[in-house]
């Protein structure tokens, strides 16, 4: 009864006042130039703001620096900086500048001032981009400056998300999956859904892009389904050796006729999975290392990042990351394998690592229940039925 009651709530976000915050209307960002310029004064810099960006949630300041041997003073500077200027928890960052001798200052703004990005944002970012079947890009959100961020699931090609409780980890996954059903008809694409919470993937219960029998809600139809998974990975393995082929890609301009779609694998809360049964990890571990070249792409989430649960070889077979707020920089090393995602903002502040770059931040896109409902409603899902 908890569970059918849970899954009847009007949001998918929680109300926490941490979590992701719903769209209202903001107030006008302040320019804070000259506060910033004698901030910089009182911890000994010397520096001039030649102009600044008003991004969603923080303030770009492009600063010029007369004497560059300064630079690392600055950067050393920053947890001061954030004291002078009054930010409390909510640390300045620096990056470099586009400019001879300037760096960026990212100054965090006061919450009534941020502008959030809705499912409607989300639903224009897909589509507009050209459509390609090979492609799984997803939009977890916009970067510092308002700029729709997108990543190809496809290429990364697996992905983990880690996150506090309450700081949009769920509202996250739920932008991604909505990135796909969008873009995507069941032909080209399943979801695999396991969810042992048995209440964030509820909503998805009956949608025709479903992979195997429903959302696998328990760990006996969670280690079923994974082990579906490989199965279904080693046949798609043999039907390629037929062809004379090595990946889904190859298989599908040899054979125009195949229809083999590709499936993302969403796991919420994989700790509880491998705390239940650690055997699930060996399943997991080969997944991750081959299902690639078979179509087969994992997205890991968890609240409880720790060494014990994501064991060195889930992490080094996962290489693409998004660290939402986390209490403890150790957790923060766990995720994005350095330290940062512990002063982040909250409400759906992340950084987004994908293969081969360094973390981006992101704000992620606000989605409630009744905008997955209407997205369903598009892509041809059937809703799961109410008491």
């Amino acid at each position: 009864t908890l569970i059918n009651r849970r899954a009847q709530l009007p949001e998918v976000g929680k109300s926490r006042a941490d979590d992701i915050s719903s769209p209202a209307v903001s107030e006008t960002p302040q320019d804070l130039s000259a506060q910033l310029v004698a901030a910089l004064r009182d911890i000994g810099i010397t520096a001039d703001v030649r102009d600044l960006t008003h991004g969603p949630r923080i303030t770009r300041y492009r600063v010029f620096l007369p004497d560059i041997n300064q630079l690392d003073k600055l950067r050393n500077g920053m947890e001061r900086l954030g004291l002078v200027l009054g930010l409390q928890n909510a640390l300045p960052s620096i990056s470099s500048g586009d400019q001879a001798k300037t760096v960026f200052l990212d100054l965090p703004r006061p919450r009534p001032t941020w502008e959030n990005k809705t499912i409607k944002d989300l639903r224009d970012w897909v589509s507009n981009d050209p459509y390609d079947a090979e492609k799984l890009l997803v939009y977890p959100g916009v970067d510092v400056l308002g700029r729709a961020f997108s990543f190809d699931l496809a290429v990364a090609p697996h992905l983990l998300v880690g996150g506090a409780t309450g700081q949009g980890k769920s509202v996250c996954l739920h932008s991604l999956i909505l990135s796909l059903l969008l873009k995507h008809k069941p032909d080209v694409l399943r979801l695999a859904l396991i969810d042992p919470k048995q209440v964030e993937f509820s909503v998805y219960q009956n949608i025709s892009h479903l992979w195997g029998e429903g959302v696998a809600v328990n760990i006996t139809d969670a280690r079923q389904r994974i082990r579906d998974l490989v199965d279904e990975m080693d046949d798609r393995y043999a039907r390629f050796n037929e062809l004379g082929v090595s990946n889904i890609i190859e298989a599908r301009r040899k054979n125009r006729n195949l229809r083999i779609p590709n499936i993302v694998v969403f796991i919420e809360e994989l700790a509880d999975l491998v705390m239940q049964d650690r055997d699930i990890e060996d399943e997991i571990v080969r997944l991750a290392q081959l299902a690639r070249a078979a179509g087969i792409h994992l997205v890991l989430a968890t609240q409880r990042p720790d060494a014990k649960t994501f064991s060195g070889l889930i992490r080094s077979n996962v290489p693409a990351r998004i660290a939402l707020t986390v209490q403890k920089s150790s957790e923060s090393k766990i995720i994005l394998d350095e330290v940062g995602a512990e002063k982040l903002l909250g409400a759906g502040d992340m950084y987004v690592k994908t293969t081969g770059s360094a973390p981006t931040r992101v704000h992620g896109v606000y989605v409630s229940r009744s905008d997955v409902e209407e997205i369903l409603k598009r892509v041809g899902g059937e809703l799961p039925a109410t008491a």
